[in-house]
């Protein structure tokens, strides 16, 4: 059965559900936003069906709360990062800004 739910509200509830398992405000509106346009773009294997299981890796700690990726070596143009069992998504954000501010560099 599917039950319509606005967008804004789904995306309203995910984050108060990420942020109430610890996630910054920033963070749980990253991955409310991600799961949502997973949906939206027509993979819902990657959308909020994940919430749930999310969640629970992040409340038992086999996901992260982690925020900021380490930068482990950085050799300009090679940059290895470590999110250190973050989420992907936020870190996946982080190591595309850092690439696209050093090929602007080169």
């Amino acid at each position: 059965m599917n039950i319509p739910v606005p967008i804004d509200l789904l995306i309203t509830r995910l984050e108060r559900l990420f942020s109430a398992a610890g996630l910054s405000g920033p963070a749980a509106a990253r991955m409310a936003e991600a799961l949502v346009d997973a949906d939206i773009e027509g993979v819902p294997s990657h959308g909020t069906m994940q919430a749930a299981p999310y969640i629970r890796r992040l409340m038992k700690g086999s996901i992260s709360k982690r925020e900021k990726v380490e930068t482990i070596i950085d050799l300009n143009a090679i940059v290895v990062l470590d999110a250190h069992h973050m989420f992907g998504h936020i870190a996946a954000d982080q190591a595309i800004d850092l690439a696209v501010t050093k090929a602007k560099a080169l």
